[in-house]
């Protein structure tokens, strides 16, 4: 992980998204050990469960959320469970999240979009990281950003920018238009195909 800076920012539209990271943030040896009685084992027994419950404490909401996001196809809460989870990454580990919320410590978690936070926080010295929803890609039709939105947006950056897209040929003439292109080919958890390659700038 990259070393604290003065003022960092975490900022996402999905409310979900934005528990996790506040739920964690506050980690405590206390609530690890309320979530170490929950069942982080991959099956489908406890995918289906996990489907129908309604949460009751933040413990609770925290262990379906942060259980359907893993192990559902594309990380994708309710996207189904991904069989690739089951015999690749059968297992989660609550512990991890006590060493995450030392990091997160002093970061201030946002749920907005990333329109309104590049306004609020933009500056010569400020660096941006942007990974929307992909279009056409994992997301549900409405939810995948816009691209020429995203690019005009992107080009009125003052400060720098590293931003993710998949791969296309529309994406790479429009991430041209506002910085450097790197292709790197990356391991996903699921998705069509396998292996994806995304573009960062």
């Amino acid at each position: 992980a990259k070393e604290p800076s003065e003022q960092e920012v975490i900022s996402d539209l999905n409310e979900d998204i934005v528990f996790l990271h506040k739920f964690i943030q506050g980690m405590t040896e206390k609530r690890l050990e309320e979530l170490k009685r929950f069942d982080w084992v991959c099956s489908k027994q406890e995918y289906e469960r996990i489907q129908k419950l309604k949460p009751k404490s933040d413990a609770e909401r925290f262990h379906k959320v942060a259980y359907d996001l893993n192990f559902s196809f594309g990380n994708k809460m309710g996207g189904g469970l991904s069989n690739n989870k089951i015999v690749s990454a059968p297992e989660m580990h609550p512990e991890k999240y006590l060493e995450a919320a030392e990091r997160l410590k002093g970061v201030k978690i946002l749920n907005q979009d990333y329109k309104k936070t590049i306004a609020q926080y933009d500056g010569k010295d400020t660096l941006f990281f942007l990974d929307p929803p992909y279009p056409e890609e994992w997301t549900a039709h409405g939810d995948e950003i816009d691209l020429e939105d995203f690019m005009a947006t992107l080009q009125k950056i003052k400060g720098k920018f590293s931003a993710v897209l998949n791969q296309n040929e529309e994406h790479t003439a429009a991430f041209k238009k506002v910085g450097n292109v790197f292709r790197i080919k990356v391991q996903e958890s699921a998705g069509k195909g396998g292996a994806k390659s995304a573009y960062r700038i």
